[in-house]
């Protein structure tokens, strides 16, 4: 398995374990990536802890008198935000190994795929928005908890944007070839 590998399908149901379809964008092969599982008890502890912080920082402002200081913060909080959404979709696999579908099972995951990714632009469209529209908000009230959400949009954006390549994008529009 090689970088070049391109994500083409994925799927998540409910009770069942996740994965990944990848196509290697030279030898053709196809391998399938498992999600891990993570523990309720540990997704809720997160959630709660988060809401606790976010409850006490609630009507914390930030006043920065210089405007460029505010800048570098966003941009580097952005950048920042960004790898730790890549770090956590490159900790989100479990097992990997190769599959043989068939050519029509492969153009039905395409299809499938296709369907998914434009639904992950939409969804990557709402997050930018919705970070920027945090932004702004931001600029104009200084509530610290508003920069908060929208470094958490930026560490979804990047979690999301892992999947994004112009080699997927092109096996979606042209097919396999």
């Amino acid at each position: 398995m090689n970088k070049k590998n391109i994500v083409i399908y994925a799927n998540k149901e409910k009770g069942s374990m996740g994965y990944t379809l990848l196509l290697d964008g030279q030898t053709k092969r196809t391998y399938k990536i498992y999600h891990k599982e993570y523990s309720q008890i540990l997704y809720w502890s997160y959630f709660l802890g988060a809401l606790v912080i976010l409850r006490s920082l609630q009507s914390f402002t930030i006043s920065v008198d210089n405007p460029i200081f505010m800048l570098a913060i966003v941009i580097f909080g952005a950048i920042f935000s960004i790898l730790i959404g890549v770090f956590i979709h490159s900790k989100s696999a479990s097992e990997i190994k190769e599959i043989y579908p068939t050519n029509e099972m492969l153009k039905e995951y395409i299809e499938k795929g296709r369907k998914k990714f434009k639904f992950e632009i939409m969804l990557m469209v709402v997050l930018l928005l919705g970070s920027f529209v945090c932004l702004i908000i931001f600029l104009i009230n200084n509530l610290l908890i508003l920069l908060l959400f929208f470094f958490l949009l930026f560490i979804a954006i990047g979690i999301l944007g892992s999947n994004f390549s112009i080699a997927r994008f092109q096996i979606y529009k042209k097919g396999l070839e």
